[in-house]
């Protein structure tokens, strides 16, 4: 390994990329999408529903408290006082607020007597997802008020199909985070899979590639433009870090998993890019390459059946998801951290291996 000789390919190959709009095209486009999501989707909370109410009560009740009981940390209940039950259908059809609730003197009272009160509640002519999930909280709030208790305790099973929760996964992250975390593994996989192979193929169309070896050796070169890999994805990883303000709560394990993906898939990239003969062809290809190696990234924590959750258990950059996910929370929202970088590194060995292979058989 002749370290003067990488360093000499591998700022050439740093510089010649940025003038590759193609390759200028692999490295911005995930980073703009990532800084969209972060922008479109701020303070934003899709698995966290939250419920503006128009709410009067003709006296004091704990009918507020006792609905967040029942929602407890699924949904952000917001109460907004109202002078009057008139006022409150008023700020339900001018839809102010989702929906409305109106309580009668002596409710609370008459409920713990064992009477029937009623409790009216005023919903708008298409009600949202959100203001159904207060209407189905209602009845278990007020037998909570009543002081009445469940008849039987109810075990849920699942039979047949079993599909992941994933509301938990997104309620805790935030779509947000989700989203800008999955466009920075797609700016990895653009580096890698896309831009990488462009570089090595034009170098191959052009014959540069049999120029280079006759003054360096074949693992020099290899060794400069996976440190092109390397540097283009960590430096667009930690741009969209930057910009977006997306600090992980465990920076080791998080620089882990990125960079144990970026080393397996640049080895995928530079395997690629020596079985492709020219650039055209990667560019025809490359959608077809990306997809496996990048989609599942997109259904990590999503509601999945047993098989597909068992396929994405053993493709490196699921993994890395997963793992990234754990670290950017700082909580184990997934398991077998250490078998997800067992699978990631498998891959790379698969990755490497392959390149080897393919480099003897060039070199002869």
């Amino acid at each position: 390994m002749h370290r003067r000789l990488i360093t000499t390919i591998f700022f050439k190959d740093l510089l010649d990329a940025i003038r590759d709009a193609r390759v200028l095209v692999a490295f911005v486009v995930p980073l703009a999408l990532g800084l969209f999501y972060n922008v479109s989707f701020d303070n934003q909370d899709p698995g966290r529903p939250s419920v503006q109410i128009a709410y009067f009560s003709a006296s004091p009740s704990g009918l507020p408290d006792a609905l967040r009981e029942v929602t407890g940390e699924g949904a952000t209940l917001t109460f907004v006082e109202a002078a009057d039950p008139a006022a409150v259908e008023r700020q339900v059809s001018a839809e102010e607020q989702e929906i409305g609730l109106v309580v009668l003197a002596g409710f609370d009272a008459a409920l713990l007597a064992g009477q029937r009160p009623t409790l009216t509640v005023i919903e708008p002519g298409e009600p949202n997802f959100d203001a159904r999930l207060l209407t189905q909280a209602v009845g278990p709030a007020l037998r909570t008020l009543s002081g009445q208790v469940s008849p039987a305790v109810v075990e849920v099973e699942s039979a047949g199909v079993a599909i992941a929760d994933s509301t938990d996964i997104l309620g805790q992250v935030g779509f947000q985070r989700y989203s800008v975390l999955a466009s920075m593994l797609f700016v990895i996989a653009m580096v890698t899979v896309l831009a990488l192979p462009v570089i090595l193929a034009e170098e191959t169309e052009k014959r540069t590639y049999e120029a280079l070896v006759l003054i360096a050796a074949p693992a020099d070169v290899i060794i400069a433009k996976a440190l092109v890999g390397f540097v283009y994805s960590l430096v667009g990883a930690g741009l969209l870090t930057v910009l977006t303000g997306l600090y992980p709560a465990d920076p080791v394990l998080y620089v882990a998993a990125l960079l144990a993906l970026t080393i397996t898939l640049t080895g995928f990239g530079l395997f690629f890019g020596g079985v492709f003969r020219n650039a055209n062809q990667i560019n025809t290809w490359s959608g077809i390459l990306l997809i496996p190696i990048i989609g599942p990234v997109f259904f990590v924590g999503l509601p999945a059946p047993n098989w597909a959750d068992a396929l994405l258990l053993v493709l490196p950059a699921s993994q890395a998801m997963r793992i990234a996910l754990n670290a950017l929370q700082g909580t184990a929202l997934f398991g077998g951290v250490a078998a997800g970088f067992m699978v990631i590194i498998a891959w790379g060995v698969v990755a490497y291996a392959l390149l080897s292979w393919q480099m003897r058989r060039r070199s002869r």
